[in-house]
């Protein structure tokens, strides 16, 4: 066994499990020990396999549960050197802490982690690789624009969790401050629904099982054009065998 499952996904909260036959890691830990607890209870998964959190970036969607949490299951949390900082600044690294390096290889329990760069407005934000016996997930959510860099290291992947923050139109015109607006749609905010696409396209090959679509602002983007933006470019790509995965805020799964 080798899968992820995603236990929350949006503005409010993110936290992405990957496990093996004996282990799981999370990836971001966006919520409270309790609801942590009870998402994994309710999709019957062993809390006591977790062995670590990964954290991308210090946002407190992705990370304001990580020290209660990593503390109460007496776990690691893994982050680079920058993020780590940012985290105990915030009070919100756990007292066990592994550093790592942009780019480096983490073998751990039959999987091997490999973080990498991606553009978005926190202190060094990256993405996760993960690959177990010749095969990977990716889960690439939080960056505003593509670099060859992600593309190289998404390329390939059997089981993708890609971004698809906001809807254009329902950006431009949703009362927020225009401050905010430009914040999300630089090149270091958020990718809109037509990015996202364009991203997929290149990203497409014939071994991608899995397709996750994560990260939907509730505000300004509906879930509804997610599934039909997605569905009409994996038919233009003849990839009708792809039942593609909407991520609502809780978690749970829509197709």
């Amino acid at each position: 066994m080798f899968e992820l499952t995603s236990l929350a996904s949006g503005s409010k909260g993110n936290c992405t499990l990957i496990e093996n036959d004996t282990s799981a890691y999370i990836i971001d830990c966006g919520l409270s020990f309790k609801k942590l607890c009870e998402k994994m209870k309710a999709l019957g998964k062993d809390l006591g396999k977790l062995k670590g959190i990964f954290v991308t970036h210090e946002h407190a969607d992705h990370a304001s549960g990580v020290r209660i949490c990593a503390d109460k299951l007496d776990i690691a949390v893994y982050a680079n050197h920058d993020t780590a900082l940012m985290l105990k600044q915030k009070n919100r690294m756990g007292k066990k802490c592994v550093i790592f390096e942009n780019g480096q290889e983490i073998f751990l329990d039959g999987m091997c982690f490999q973080p990498f760069s991606v553009p978005h407005d926190a202190v060094n934000t990256v993405a996760y690789k993960v690959e177990c016996e010749g095969r990977k997930i990716s889960v690439l959510t939080d960056l505003g624009s593509v670099t060859e860099l992600v593309v190289n290291q998404v390329q390939g992947s059997e089981v993708l969790v890609l971004e698809c923050n906001y809807d254009q139109n329902m950006l431009m015109n949703c009362g927020r401050p225009w401050r905010t607006i430009q914040r999300i749609m630089s090149r270091h905010g958020h990718l809109s629904n037509e990015q996202a696409m364009e991203l997929l396209e290149r990203l497409m090959h014939p071994g991608l099982k899995d397709l996750y679509i994560g990260h939907i602002s509730e505000d300004t983007n509906d879930y509804a054009l997610v599934y039909d933006i997605v569905t009409k470019t994996l038919d233009k790509l003849g990839r009708n065998d792809i039942k593609p995965q909407i991520l609502r805020r809780h978690g749970l799964l829509e197709a």
